[in-house]
């Protein structure tokens, strides 16, 4: 897939999402409403003939201006989307950071239309909000890895929720428990329905940045309660566990991209006694990315995990590695490498995937950056 009017720099390929028959893809330094004001397109099946993936609309924010970074995080559940703009001035708080929630046939039937920007109440320059976004039903999460409530950059995560007259309110602003300064909470995180999961890929559980995550669970009263923290117990110095995560029901996986120099994922799952680790796969060849769990989606029995550079300006190959648990002796492998014919710098940056409810149809979309056109 590419934009219908790609253009050099433009990051296409940053962020992707996909749900059912459409696919969200972020370029956050697309130039159309001031240099790196960026954009986002959205794809759907069928879309210009049978079978056919082309593109429905591109995206832009109200109020869009320079250097916003619009579409640098999105994610998409049925008609609605949201697209983070982690740099946009908002309410002239500098590079402050807004999101923004999408519906479909908001403006006319088809149409996919803005119908809300969220932002942090307690307005602050340069934080980074919606860094991270993600979306589950009328639920809004985003994460602000440059916060400064328990310290100088340690983090935090806001929750939106759609209300009755179809407003969208902060619902509350949460923090880890024992948040320090520099932690970053935030980088990424993931909902589905009334569990989350947020990266801190600078704490210091197993040495400096050695990172870890945090588990939220919705309560009886409806209030968001942090009910697990997680960490590679043999975790080391840089390891940036935490850099990527997702969640699927009672499973969760944590990207960690500079785990033994070469990286690793970890997968959880929900039990009796909390969540706990599952499985880890490590990274053992230094032949392509060397940073696996640069990017992690999951559903149901089957993972992708980007195996790319987590800092984009390096120039790696990338690849994603297909991880997947054997129904007999419930064991999580490798099963397939997914690799960009010739190479390409930054494949697997990005990725998310559909299956079926069979499992035998899966459509993965992958990122891939410093590309010409993205």
């Amino acid at each position: 897939l590419t934009a219908s009017d790609a253009a050099a720099a433009d990051e296409f390929g940053f962020s992707v999402a996909i749900d059912a028959d459409r696919i969200l893809i972020g370029a956050p330094e697309n130039d159309d409403s001031g240099s790196n004001s960026g954009s986002a397109y959205l794809f759907e099946r069928n879309e210009g003939g049978p079978d056919f993936w082309g593109e429905k609309k591109k995206l832009t924010m109200t109020g869009a201006t320079s250097n916003d970074s619009f579409g640098n995080d999105v994610d998409i559940d049925g008609d609605r989307l949201v697209i983070g703009a982690k740099d946009d001035e908002y309410l002239a708080v500098s590079d402050m950071g807004t999101a923004h929630v999408f519906d479909k046939d908001e403006g006319g039937v088809d149409n996919w239309g803005q119908v809300a920007t969220v932002y942090p109440s307690d307005l602050q320059n340069q934080e980074d909000f919606a860094f991270s976004v993600a979306l589950s039903g009328d639920h809004v999460v985003c994460g602000m890895p440059l916060g400064d409530l328990q310290g100088g950059d340690c983090g935090g995560w806001y929750h939106y929720q759609k209300g009755v007259l179809s407003d969208w309110t902060e619902e509350i602003t949460i923090l880890g428990v024992d948040g320090q300064a520099h932690d970053e909470l935030g980088p990424s995180v993931a909902i589905d329905g009334d569990r989350a999961i947020v990266g801190v890929r600078y704490a210091d559980p197993k040495g400096s940045q050695s990172g870890k995550a945090l588990f939220f669970e919705k309560d009886m009263s409806g209030v968001w309660q942090q009910v697990a923290e997680v960490f590679p117990e043999n975790g080391a110095v840089s390891d940036l566990f935490g850099s990527s995560v997702d969640i699927s029901g009672d499973r969760a996986v944590v990207g960690a991209p500079n785990y033994g120099n070469l990286g690793a994922v970890f997968m959880y799952e929900r039990t009796m006694s909390g969540w706990d680790l599952d499985t880890s796969i490590v990274e053992t060849s230094s032949s392509f990315g060397e940073y696996l769990g640069a990017s992690v989606a999951i559903e149901g029995d089957m993972i992708l995990a980007g195996d790319a550079p987590w800092n984009i300006s390096t120039f790696n190959n990338g690849s994603v590695s297909v991880l997947m648990r054997n129904p007999v002796d419930g064991e999580w492998n490798r099963y397939h490498r997914l690799t960009h014919p010739g190479g390409a710098y930054g494949f697997g940056c990005s990725v998310d995937f559909e299956a079926d409810g069979s499992g035998d149809n899966i459509i993965a979309v992958i990122g891939r950056l410093n590309t010409p056109n993205g």
